[in-house]
C-alpha cells in the first residue's frame, strides 16, 4: 500500500476462487465514510456515501487481482478499512478482513486571525487560529520583530504542540513598535506565507532629558539659555507631548517658581531655551518629559549667574567716563522735553472737553432728548428698531469699568412699566454716530444669545454724546470675579464645575459669532461678564468686524494685546476665526489660574521670542492633561491644525460631566496670586 496526505492505494489479492464479490468499507473513527462494489474486472463499479445493504446481482465477477485509490482523505487521520466477502449463493461473511491506515502529514495552510493582546508596558499576549484542515503534528515558530530606531535583533520562539495557540511574550521595551509572525510546520515542510500582526505595548512616564545645561546668553548677565535633549529612543516610555520647564532662585519656595512649556517637535533633537535671571543669583533648574497622561523624570541643575561687572576696567581713559556722562545728560535732557511736550498737549485737551457739570446730569436725573436738530441729522441713518428715547434711561455716577471707558450703570424704563438695570457706555465727540454705527450693526446683527451680552439699543442724546445701551450682569468681567474669589479667605462658593462651565460658556458664544462670520477682535477674560446665576457673557465687542474685513489703514486697526495674540498675528498682521481660537485658549488659562496675568511679567518683546521658539504657557496646577491639552491645541503654529469654536464647546461639555478627572482647585489653597500687571481695561 501507498499513501499521501489525501489518498491511499489499496491492492487486493483473491486467493479463494469461489468468492465473486468484494464490498470495502472506509471508516473514520467510527463513522462509515463510502462503500466500494467492485465489477469482476477489479474497478468500481458504483461508490455510494452511505453504509447500509445493497442487492449484488448487478455486479459482474470480480478478477483475480486488482487496485484502487482511496481519494478525499484528510491529512494525518487513521482509517479503518473493512472488506467483505461473497460467493455465489452464499451469505455475506459476516467477519470482514480490516486494515487500519493512517495518512501522511501535509504542509500546513496559511496561519489565520493572528492578534496581540498588550498587557502592559512589557508584556503582550499573541493568539492565532491553527491551519485548516489539520495538517498532522505541528509546531510554531514566533518571530518578534523590532519596528522601533535603531531595531534589535529579532527574537524567535518555537512552540510546539497543535493546540497552543496563544503565547505570551515579555521583557519588551515600554511603548515600543512591534511586530509578530506566526509560521507553522511540520514533518512534510513549513507553511507559507506568513500572517503579520503590528503593535506597541503601553506607555509609561517618560524618561529623563539628557544634556540639560545651563550656560550665560551671550553676553548678557540677565539671560541664561538652557539647552536639552529629549530622551533616548529606547527611553521614551510614552508619545512626548511637551516639555515642562521650571526654575526658581534656590533656596525660595514653590511660590516663586517661573514655568514654561515647550513644546514636542519630531524634527528637533535638541532643545534651547532662552531665560531672564538675576544676576549673582544661585537658580536651580529642572526639565521633564510630558506626556498626556504622565509626568516625565525630572532632569535637574543649578545654575549661577555670573555678577555683572561694574568697574571702570574696561575704559580706555578718563574720557570714556566724561563721554558717558554728557550721553545720560543729553538723554534726561530730552526725556524732560517730551514730558513738557505731552504734559502741554494733554491739559489742551482738558480745556476742550465738557466738564460733568457743563452736561447738568446730578445722580438719577432725567436726561434730557436730543434737540430737533440732532433729530434731522441722524434722519434715515438709524435702525429704528433700536433706538431708546432718552426719557426712559435714568443715569447714575456709578462706573462699571475701572478701564479708561467709562460705563456707567442706570436703569431703562421697558414698555410694560418695568426698570431693568442697564450699563450704558458713553460715545462722545465729532459725529459720535458714525464712529459706533457699524458696532450697531454688528450687534444687531448678532441677536439675542444666552453667552453674549444682550444690546438693548442706542439713544441719541444730542449732537456730540451717543449712550450705546447693554443688559447689566451683576458679578462683573470675568478677570475681576475670578481674582477677587482668589483673594477671599473663603471661596466655597466657587467649584470645578463652575470654571469649566466658563469655559464652554464662552466657547459656545464665540461659536455663535464663527457662524455669523464675525470676529470678536479681543477675546480675553475682561472681556467677558459673569451672570448672577454664574454663566458667563462675552462682552466688549466695540473691535468686532466681519470675516475678511481690510482696514484701509492696517498700521492704525485695533489686533488684541500681545499677551492674547496669535503667532501668525503677531508676525503677519494676520486674524482670523483660528487666530481668535488661540485667544480663547490663553482665556482658559487665565480662567484655570483664577484670572492670572498670561506671561507674568514678561515684555511684548520676550514674548514674541518665547512663542517663536515654540514655547506656551505652561499647565496650571489645577489642570490635568487631558484639560491642558485643549489648550495646546488652541495654540498649535499651523492655524489649520486648531480646533473650531464647535468642536471646542463639545468637548468641553463632554468634560463637565466628569469635572474632576480634569481639573482641581483645591491645589490653590495654599497658593498666594500676584497679579503683576495692572487690570486690563474692560467694556460692555
Amino acid at each position: 500500500m501507498s499513501k499521501t496526505s489525501r489518498s491511499f492505494e489499496l491492492v487486493c489479492e483473491r486467493t479463494d476462487t469461489s468468492v465473486k464479490h468484494f464490498r470495502l468499507l472506509v471508516f473514520k473513527e467510527n463513522d462509515c465514510l463510502r462503500q466500494v462494489h467492485f465489477t469482476q474486472d477489479g474497478v468500481a463499479s458504483q461508490t455510494q456515501t452511505f453504509c447500509g445493504n445493497v442487492s449484488y446481482e448487478q455486479f459482474g465477477k470480480s478478477q483475480m487481482n486488482f487496485t484502487y485509490n482511496v481519494t478525499d482523505l484528510f491529512p494525518y487521520i487513521e482509517y479503518r478499512l473493512e472488506m467483505y466477502l461473497k460467493s455465489k449463493g452464499v451469505d455475506e461473511n459476516p467477519d470482514p478482513a480490516t486494515l487500519n491506515v493512517r495518512t501522511n502529514p501535509e504542509v500546513p495552510s496559511k496561519i489565520k486571525n493572528t492578534n496581540v493582546t498588550v498587557e502592559g508596558a512589557k508584556n503582550a499576549s499573541v493568539c492565532w487560529s491553527p491551519p485548516e484542515p489539520f495538517p498532522g503534528p505541528t509546531n510554531y515558530t514566533l518571530t518578534l520583530v523590532d519596528l522601533g530606531e535603531e531595531p534589535q535583533r529579532d527574537r524567535k520562539q518555537v512552540i510546539t504542540g497543535f493546540y497552543r495557540t496563544c503565547k505570551t511574550i515579555d521583557s519588551l521595551e515600554e511603548f515600543w513598535p512591534y511586530k509578530v509572525k506566526v509560521v507553522a510546520s511540520t514533518t512534510a515542510g513549513k507553511g507559507l506565507p506568513k500572517d503579520t500582526a503590528e503593535f506597541r505595548t503601553q506607555e509609561t512616564a517618560p524618561g529623563k532629558v539628557t544634556k540639560l545645561t545651563v550656560n550665560q546668553d551671550g553676553e548678557s548677565f540677565s539671560t541664561a539659555k538652557v539647552t536639552w535633549m529629549p530622551p533616548a529612543p529606547r527611553d521614551r516610555n510614552a508619545d512626548i507631548h511637551h516639555f515642562l520647564l521650571r526654575y526658581k532662585i534656590s533656596g525660595t519656595d514653590e511660590n516663586n517658581v517661573t514655568s514654561l512649556t515647550i513644546l514636542w517637535s519630531e524634527s528637533r533633537s535638541e532643545y534651547s531655551q532662552p531665560v531672564l535671571v538675576q544676576p549673582g543669583q544661585t537658580y536651580s533648574f529642572q526639565v521633564s518629559a510630558m506626556s498626556t497622561k504622565f509626568d516625565g523624570e525630572l532632569a535637574e541643575v543649578t545654575y549661577e549667574a555670573p555678577q555683572e561687572n561694574t568697574s571702570p576696567e574696561g575704559l580706555d581713559d578718563g574720557n570714556g567716563g566724561m563721554i558717558a556722562m554728557g550721553v545720560i545728560i543729553a538723554a534726561l535732557a530730552i526725556i524732560l522735553i517730551a514730558f513738557l511736550v505731552v504734559f502741554l498737549i494733554i491739559r489742551r485737551r482738558r480745556h476742550e472737553r465738557p466738564r460733568a457739570e457743563d452736561l447738568n446730569m446730578d445722580p438719577y436725573e432725567t436726561m434730557k432728548p436730543a434737540s430737533v436738530n440732532a433729530e434731522r441729522k441722524y434722519e434715515g441713518m438709524r435702525f429704528d428698531q433700536l433706538e431708546i428715547s432718552a426719557f426712559r434711561l435714568r443715569l447714575s455716577n456709578e462706573n462699571l469699568n475701572k478701564g479708561k471707558h467709562k460705563v456707567l450703570k442706570g436703569t431703562l424704563q421697558e414698555t410694560d412699566g418695568h426698570q431693568r438695570s442697564v450699563a450704558i457706555r458713553k460715545i462722545t465727540g465729532a459725529n459720535p454716530f458714525d464712529r459706533c454705527k457699524a458696532e450697531i450693526d454688528i450687534m444687531r446683527n448678532i441677536g439675542a444669545h444666552p453667552h453674549v451680552v444682550c444690546f438693548l439699543g442706542y439713544s441719541i442724546q444730542d449732537d456730540n454724546t451717543v449712550f450705546l445701551i447693554n443688559g447689566f450682569e451683576e458679578r462683573g468681567d470675568l478677570q475681576s470675579f475670578l481674582r477677587d474669589k482668589r483673594r477671599s479667605a473663603s471661596n466655597t462658593e466657587l467649584t470645578e464645575a463652575n470654571l469649566l462651565l466658563f469655559a464652554e460658556n464662552v466657547a459656545e458664544g464665540m461659536a455663535h459669532l464663527s457662524q455669523l462670520e464675525i470676529l470678536h477682535g479681543d477675546l480675553r477674560a475682561v472681556n467677558v461678564l459673569v451672570g448672577g446665576d454664574f454663566s458667563a457673557k462675552i462682552s466688549g465687542l466695540q473691535h468686532a468686524r466681519p470675516v475678511g474685513f481690510e482696514p484701509k489703514d492696517l498700521a492704525k486697526f485695533t489686533f488684541p494685546l500681545c499677551r492674547w495674540a496669535s503667532v501668525e498675528t503677531l508676525e503677519g498682521k494676520v486674524y482670523t476665526k483660528q487666530s481668535e481660537v488661540w485667544s480663547f485658549g490663553v482665556l482658559m488659562w487665565e480662567i484655570m489660574t483664577y484670572g492670572a496675568t498670561p506671561y507674568g511679567k514678561m515684555k511684548s518683546k520676550e514674548i514674541r521670542h518665547l512663542l517663536s521658539q515654540n514655547c506656551r504657557l505652561a499647565c496650571p496646577k489645577s489642570c490635568q492633561i487631558p484639560l491642558y491639552t485643549v489648550m495646546l491645541e488652541c495654540w498649535k503654529d499651523d492655524p489649520a491644525e486648531r480646533p473650531s469654536f464647535q468642536d471646542l464647546s463639545r468637548r468641553l461639555v463632554d468634560m463637565t460631566t466628569d469635572v474632576q478627572q480634569y481639573m482641581n482647585i483645591g491645589i490653590y489653597e495654599s497658593l498666594d496670586f500676584k497679579f503683576e500687571e495692572a487690570r486690563a481695561d474692560s467694556s460692555y
